[in-house]
């Protein structure tokens, strides 16, 4: 069973005045979510602005959501790694805890994992999200 999953999501590049470079989201089985976004300050474009946002879903509805990821979407069986290395966009890892203790790790790059675009839109509409998550 899952407990719980992190989906961290990175942009690299060149660093731009008021970009966002990370957003990470965590989804447990008891209906906590939390959007982590850090992004370049304005102007000169130094130093980092960091946010943090939570949000409280029925419990029933976060589990749900969590049993789909391995019994339409197979996350127990992704591979460790999707991507090719990139020197330049968005990169992405998964992180999946059970309820066993047992931790599964999952990255990439350019490529979705499969079911990617379903898992992205299932995840922003838990959520009135204030900022709109990356999710791969």
């Amino acid at each position: 069973m899952i407990t719980e999953i992190l989906f961290e999501t990175t942009e690299s590049g060149p660093l731009l005045p008021n970009q966002d470079r990370v957003h990470d989201v965590r989804i447990t089985r008891g209906g906590l979510i939390v959007h982590e976004v850090l992004s370049t300050k304005g102007g000169n474009g130094q130093g980092m602005r960091y946010i943090r946002d939570e949000y409280e879903i029925d419990p029933d509805q976060a589990a749900a959501f969590l049993d789909t990821l391995r019994t339409e979407f197979h996350i127990d069986e992704w591979p460790g790694d999707f991507g090719s290395p990139v020197l330049e966009g968005r990169t992405y890892e998964v992180t999946i805890r059970h309820g066993d203790g047992t931790i599964r790790r999952s990255r990439g790059t350019v490529d979705l994992p499969p079911g990617g675009e379903a898992i992205r839109q299932s995840v922003r509409q838990l959520a009135a999200f204030k900022k709109e998550p990356w999710i791969f």
